[in-house]
C-alpha cells in the first residue's frame, strides 16, 4: 500500500503476459499510460476484489455495451490465460444479453476447460447458488446484488 496526498493506493504486480492494452493519454497536461476500456474490464474480471467486485464489473459491461468491442474483449481475456476469467466474462456477457458474434462466443467457450469456478469470491458471496453448465460457473452472487449497479433504461 502506498499513500500519496492522502489517497491510498494498492500496487498490483502483473505477470508479463498480462501487461498490454495501454494507450498514452493527456492527464492534466502530462502524458500518462492508461489501460484501454476493454483491458480495464478484463483486469477487473481477473481480480474482482480490486475493482468494486462482480456487481460493479457487470455494470461496467452494461454501460460499455455500445462502446466496448466484443472481439477485443475476447482477445484480451484469452491473452490472460485464465479459465476463470473467461468463464466470468462469458457468463456475464450471456446474462447481459450482449450481441456477441457466434464465432467470438465459440472462441471463449473453447477456452473453458473442465474446472468449475465461482462468479464471485466465495469468502464474500458464499458457495451455493445456480450452476451454469455452459460456462461451468457457479453464480453465487445474489441476482439482486449482481444487478444492483445496473441502471434500468
Amino acid at each position: 500500500m502506498l499513500t500519496v496526498r492522502g489517497k491510498t493506493y494498492r500496487l498490483v504486480v502483473l505477470a508479463a503476459h498480462k501487461f498490454f492494452g495501454a494507450v498514452e493519454v493527456d492527464a492534466y497536461g502530462g502524458r500518462v499510460m492508461m489501460a484501454e476500456p476493454g483491458k480495464t474490464v478484463v483486469d477487473a474480471l481477473d481480480r474482482p476484489a480490486y475493482a468494486g467486485d462482480v456487481p460493479e464489473i457487470a455494470a461496467m459491461l452494461r454501460r460499455g455495451q455500445n462502446r466496448l468491442n466484443g472481439e477485443r474483449l475476447a482477445d484480451y481475456a484469452l491473452r490472460f490465460r485464465s479459465q476463470a476469467l473467461v468463464q466470468r466474462l462469458g457468463y456475464l456477457l450471456d446474462l447481459l444479453r450482449w450481441p456477441l458474434e457466434a464465432s467470438i462466443r465459440e472462441r471463449l467457450l473453447a477456452a473453458v476447460g473442465q474446472s468449475t469456478c465461482y462468479l464471485g469470491r466465495p469468502n464474500r458471496w458464499g458457495t451455493g447458488s445456480d450452476y451454469d453448465r455452459t460456462w461451468r460457473i457457479v453464480d453465487n452472487v445474489p441476482r439482486q446484488e449482481l444487478l444492483s449497479e445496473i441502471e434500468v433504461v
